[in-house]
């Protein structure tokens, strides 16, 4: 919530309020999220070939599919230095280790590896014999099964590698009214002086609590009613009401009406809280269960909650990204 010392900076610096702050986001490394792209087109093919039958597949078929793989497979690996996260470089250049060290089998169905790119020969595919594609395509340990067991582990360290938690400083100008600051002096005046009820009940008050009460209750008396007679709000309104309704023991606390209906607070004589009728007054207006105390607070939090719950510090979790 927002502090009376905050609120008194807000208000002698015309209710501007520039808040400085950390905090933390949730960011999205783009060159991974494109290679995730290329990664998706490359598994659709490896899948493909997968499904691979010996001599039931048609030849043509698998061509196309191969035509796709070298294509696909070039995209994800061409940029694989520029990725940030190490774990996840190591995994592409696993899979491309995986298709340097069968490269003569490769070239021999048409597959071949030249200039960091891999390119399809329709051609030498033509030629191929069908044991050469068997022995890619079929097995539990076979060239196919291999990239696929490499390419589940790279789509993790994707996952993985794709987000970033990162402070950031972050600024925000805020123009807060006299109105809104009022109703927040008022919320938190409200909410000192249900703090201390408990000792003014028990009357056990120390010095320092009287003069936190004494100073409360002047808030309350300066700000409650947040006079605006050209076009008073209905929560001003409702809250002029329900003091009106209280007349007798708001007097019994120190505040008075005073002639132009407004709320004062009476320094002289001195105000004695230890008294039972102070006591009372001052637990049925400010207790912790006071119907007045709370039906004010909501009105004030109508009114100016982003003023009332305010803090000096931004959220310490992950809110955003970015």
């Amino acid at each position: 919530m927002a502090t009376i010392d905050l609120l008194d900076k807000i208000a002698s610096n015309n209710g501007i309020y520039k808040n400085t702050y950390k905090k933390r986001l949730l960011t999205i490394d783009e060159s991974v999220e494109q290679l995730q792209k290329n990664m998706k087109s490359f598994k659709k093919n490896v899948k493909s070939l997968k499904n691979y039958a010996s001599q039931q597949t048609p030849k043509s078929k698998v061509a196309r599919q191969f035509k796709d793989l070298a294509k696909s497979f070039t995209s994800l690996t061409k940029n694989m230095d520029d990725i940030p996260d190490p774990e996840l470089r190591a995994q592409l250049s696993e899979l491309s280790d995986l298709f340097s060290k069968n490269e003569k089998q490769l070239k021999s169905i048409g597959l071949v590896q030249a200039d960091n790119k891999l390119t399809f020969k329709e051609d030498i595919f033509d030629d191929a014999e069908d044991e050469f594609l068997d022995s890619l395509l079929i097995g539990k340990d076979c060239f196919i099964k291999q990239v696929d067991k490499i390419l589940r582990k790279t789509e993790k360290c994707a996952d993985d590698a794709k987000y970033d938690v990162v402070n950031r400083k972050i600024s925000k100008t805020m123009h807060y009214s006299s109105a809104e600051l009022g109703f927040a002096y008022t919320f938190e005046s409200i909410s000192a002086l249900k703090r201390v009820d408990g000792a003014v009940q028990a009357g056990t008050l120390t010095t320092d609590q009287q003069k936190s009460i004494t100073e409360n209750l002047k808030l309350f008396s300066k700000h409650a009613f947040n006079v605006n007679e050209s076009n008073p709000t209905d929560s001003q309104k409702e809250i002029q009401k329900l003091c009106e309704l209280q007349k007798e023991k708001l007097l019994d606390v120190g505040i008075l009406y005073t002639a132009d209906n407004n709320l004062e607070f009476q320094t002289d004589p001195p105000l004695d809280m230890s008294t039972a009728r102070f006591q009372t007054a001052f637990h049925d207006l400010f207790g912790a269960n006071s119907t007045f105390g709370e039906a004010i607070q909501k009105y004030c939090q109508d009114e100016a909650g982003d003023l009332i719950n305010l803090k000096k510090s931004g959220a310490s979790l992950i809110d955003a990204y970015i």
